[in-house]
């Protein structure tokens, strides 16, 4: 089934019959700032999971003292990376097993779909995903900072760059390593 969202984009659903995702790629204006010198550090063998927040500088990572901010939630969000540049950004049961990964991480069912790429030498994600709501969900390009040091990956968003996200790296079943982006 095809919808429009606010900026007149032809959006289609997903298997899973919730999430809708672009069906001309060209709302990624910026897949041309791709290359993959981006995707150093980044391990596109998992799935890197939201495990706290903190708050920071709004220019930089480093945390305004020491209080971190646990995600006690049953969900969470997971990021997928993919080598051509492809990101997927989930929202998933924080405890699935690999059954449910194969099924939710299939990025035909499930996921935002965006992409990888670095302006003025700074690592983003820009994500096709709900920007907010009225009678229905308004989707719209949401835009990320990202920055990777080991196994962990942080994540500010622009409208809230105080705020810090901190993902860890979760294996992928090999159903779930198997899949591929072409947005």
């Amino acid at each position: 089934m095809l919808g429009l969202f606010s900026c007149n984009v032809k959006t289609r659903y997903l298997d899973n019959n919730k999430t809708r995702v672009p069906t001309d790629n060209q709302v990624f204006g910026n897949r041309s700032l791709f290359n993959s010198d981006v995707l150093k550090g980044i391990d596109t063998d998992v799935i890197y999971e939201e495990i706290y927040g903190y708050l920071s500088q709004k220019d930089n990572f480093i945390p305004l003292g020491k209080q971190k901010n646990y995600n006690t939630q049953m969900q969470a969000g997971y990021y997928r990376f993919y080598e051509n540049g492809c990101v997927n950004f989930f929202i998933l049961e924080k405890d699935f097993n690999a059954a449910q990964q194969e099924r939710n991480i299939n990025p035909e069912y499930n996921g935002s779909r965006g992409i990888l790429y670095q302006k003025e030498g700074t690592r983003k994600v820009d994500l096709f995903a709900i920007k907010s709501y009225g009678l229905k969900p308004n989707y719209d390009i949401i835009t990320r900072i990202i920055e990777i040091k080991g196994d962990s990956l942080f994540e500010k968003s622009m409208k809230d760059p105080n705020s810090v996200r901190v993902y860890a790296k979760r294996k992928l079943s090999p159903m779930g390593s198997a899949y591929t982006a072409d947005w």
